[in-house]
């Protein structure tokens, strides 16, 4: 593909992601299963792609949001096993299908699939047990455990898969303290189903940040979401994702001139402007505007100048020699870290990831 044609191009490194697989395989024991996470559409990075690339890797499972995530990707041939987070009963069917693995996080969550399974004499289906142990998004409570064994033990249509819980602050040595609190109670209330249960499940808390800090808090598989796409606080990992677009025009401004929605931006002096072909409907914020958000080019950095627009942005080039209309900007990659783009957007590279189009152009290398 001539990324030259294309205004906005994200370039997405595939052999990068899965350099990034092994380096965290390096990190664990052999016996590690990996998940990886492959929700809205891959980190916005296209779920088939990812999911693909992950399959030739090796990792074990899939993870996904939704139903309709999971459901797409088996569509699409894609063959490893996938756990979705949140089933919704309008899929139930293409969910038995395919044979995909659901979360199963709430008693009436439980019973309305637990329904489903005994009205269609689905007997040892495979579902994944989420453990609330203190980041209180969805989960069961320890006060519920014994309830829930009881109600498993009594349903012939339920096999335990898997045991799972999600940290809230494994990236933050601040909370340290309540990051283990998180996983000893994972640990305690993990033995006891699978004690009172009487076979051996795949236990999983660590997502990436989890990965790189607690590495003797393995227990039997590892989950990768942002970590594939080389954001990493710790390891030294490969950039994945490069977002680029170029200058549409330039404009030399005299002083007095104004740039942008409200007429509130005035230049002081003579200055060069270009017109980038992005804006805040491709996940560049508005909040960039007036100065606060820069990209990268020519290996300077060039602020945003006036208002970010829905379709275009204005940057400062007075700065920079040799600027011509055409030239490529870095919005962020291997030149420009996504940490700082997201750091001048008052936010974390997820939401930026997840915010870019799908007018974007993705091409995949």
């Amino acid at each position: 593909m001539n990324t030259n044609l294309h205004h906005r191009t994200l370039e997405i490194d595939l052999l990068a992601l899965k350099s990034n697989v092994e380096i965290f395989k390096s990190y664990i024991k052999p016996t590690t299963k990996i998940m990886g996470i492959v929700k809205a559409s891959g980190y916005g990075h296209g779920d088939y792609e990812i999911a693909k690339a992950l399959e030739e890797v090796g990792v074990n499972y899939l993870g996904v949001a939704t139903s309709k995530e999971a459901i797409d990707l088996c569509k699409k041939d894609i063959k490893t096993p996938i756990l979705v987070m949140n089933i919704e009963e309008v899929y139930f069917d293409e969910i038995i299908e395919h044979k995909i693995e659901p979360s199963i996080y709430s008693f009436s969550q439980l019973e309305l699939f637990l329904s489903y399974l005994t009205n269609n004499k689905i007997k040892a289906y495979p579902i994944h047990l989420k453990i609330d142990t203190g980041m209180h998004r969805l989960g069961f409570l320890k006060s519920e455990i014994d309830g829930l064994i009881a109600k498993i033990i009594e349903s012939p249509e339920l096999l335990v898969k898997g045991i799972f819980s999600h940290l809230a602050a494994a990236d933050d040595e601040k909370e340290d303290a309540f990051t283990t609190k998180q996983l000893t109670l994972f640990e305690q209330i993990s033995n006891k189903i699978e004690n009172r249960l009487g076979y051996t499940t795949i236990k999983s808390i660590l997502n990436s940040a989890g990965s790189e800090r607690f590495p003797n808090q393995q227990f039997d598989m590892i989950r990768l979401g942002i970590g594939l796409f080389g954001v990493s606080n710790k390891l030294k990992l490969n950039t994945v994702t490069t977002f680029k677009t170029k200058i549409s025009q330039l404009k030399r401004l005299k002083t007095g001139d104004s740039v942008g929605y409200g007429h509130q931006t005035i230049v002081e002096k003579e200055t060069l402007i270009g017109i980038i072909s992005i804006g805040y409907a491709d996940g560049f914020s508005r909040s960039l505007s007036n100065g606060k958000g820069s990209v990268f080019i020519k290996g300077r950095y060039a602020p945003v100048i006036g208002k970010v627009s829905m379709n275009m942005t204005t940057i400062d080039l007075t700065e920079i020699d040799g600027i011509k209309t055409g030239d490529v900007v870095e919005i962020f990659g291997k030149n420009r870290p996504i940490n700082e783009l997201a750091k001048q957007m008052n936010t974390i590279p997820y939401e930026v990831l997840t915010s870019l189009s799908n007018r974007i152009v993705r091409i995949y290398t």
